[in-house]
């Protein structure tokens, strides 16, 4: 009858049950950690609708969470009064660099304020250092995306190395997937509520990728330039690896990928972005003409080509392969044991390569 009458509302009244069984469920694999939104709510014993809901209520929530800094749970507090036809306080968007939140999933979200930096390497003829200025800030996960988020999002773990545990890095899946898994994440975030409305979950660009990557810095690592430190902050082609061309003379302690956070951070508080494993990024490279454009650029991605951009190296890399500016490249299709990603949270654009 409702279907009939009103297909919105019968829509409005699907998407409410399915909010509420997400709500009430988690993930269904994971426990999510107390800091998170969705685990406020869950304590609650009912989820976020409107007949639950109250001014005064959202607005001490709201205070609270201005004063212990949590500006992220403040503005998603703001957004439900609105959407409830209350008077709701202005909040500026404005976050510290660094700043964290938890996704549904527990996994940590680092922001990173819109700013200019130099981008590339001169170890490499197309990755000429350039001037490239990010005009809108951006969140990027802490770590790669893990073995049991993954299988939480998606319901199957493709990796090959499973003896890391599920706080491994997930690996051997493609580009494609990669993608899949930031839409499904996308979804499901959109419909727990927590990320701000027009807001996606998607791969970061290769300038995104490095401007976190860099936290800041100009050197060849987020470190420093001692290639003879490398093993202190991340896993690469090493003794321990015994891959061809490893480096002989250092070890880090890890033959294959290790779990995410096992290094420590850069200045910006992201782990493994010097090695590990590669990380799918959302350009697109055409091979044949590889070269950054010449001059200064603002939000640089590339669109055309048929490789995609990877970034960080890897356990099975050498160390000039995990250098902050370092590009490679496959196609999109490929699988490889030595293949990750960590997902952006952005303002939606539609802006993508094409398949």
């Amino acid at each position: 009858y409702v279907n009939e009458v009103n297909p919105v509302n019968q829509a409005w009244y699907q998407l409410n049950k399915a909010q509420e069984f997400v709500w009430k469920q988690g993930s269904g694999f994971l426990p999510l950690p107390e800091t998170s939104i969705v685990a406020q709510w869950r304590a609650g014993g009912e989820p976020p609708r409107p007949d639950a809901w109250t001014q005064p209520g959202l607005l001490a929530a709201f205070e609270a969470a201005q004063k212990a800094g949590r500006s992220h749970e403040a503005r998603l507090r703001a957004r439900q009064m609105t959407w409830l036809g209350l008077k709701a306080p202005q909040v500026a968007f404005e976050v510290k660099p660094g700043e964290a939140f938890d996704n549904g999933e527990g996994a940590k979200m680092l922001w990173c304020k819109s700013g200019t930096f130099t981008m590339g390497d001169t170890e490499q003829w197309y990755a000429k250092p350039h001037e490239v200025t990010l005009t809108e800030g951006f969140w990027l996960a802490r770590t790669e995306v893990t073995q049991a988020v993954y299988e939480a999002v998606i319901g199957t773990n493709p990796s090959t190395n499973t003896a890391t545990g599920p706080q491994g890095p997930v690996e051997n899946l493609s580009w494609f997937e990669a993608e899949a898994f930031c839409q499904r994440l996308t979804d499901r975030e959109r419909a727990r509520g927590t990320i701000p409305p027009g807001w996606e979950y998607r791969l970061p660009t290769e300038a995104q990728w490095e401007y976190a990557c860099r936290a800041g810095t100009t050197t060849a690592y987020s470190f420093g330039d001692e290639v003879e430190k490398l093993h202190q902050f991340g896993n690469y082609n090493d003794k321990t690896g015994g891959f061809p061309d490893a480096d002989k003379e250092h070890d880090d302690g890890k033959e294959y990928s290790a779990p995410v956070g096992t290094y420590p951070p850069n200045p910006w508080g992201f782990v493994d972005m010097h090695g590990n494993v590669y990380e799918w990024c959302l350009d697109s490279l055409d091979v044949e003409a590889a070269a950054y454009p010449e001059g200064a650029r603002k939000d640089p991605v590339g669109l055309t080509g048929a490789h995609r951009v990877l970034r960080g190296g890897g356990f099975s890399i050498t160390s000039a392969g995990c250098r902050s500016g370092y590009r490679n490249a496959n196609q999109p299709a490929d699988r490889r044991i030595n293949l990750g990603f960590r997902p952006a949270l952005v303002p939606g654009s539609g802006t993508r390569p094409a398949n």
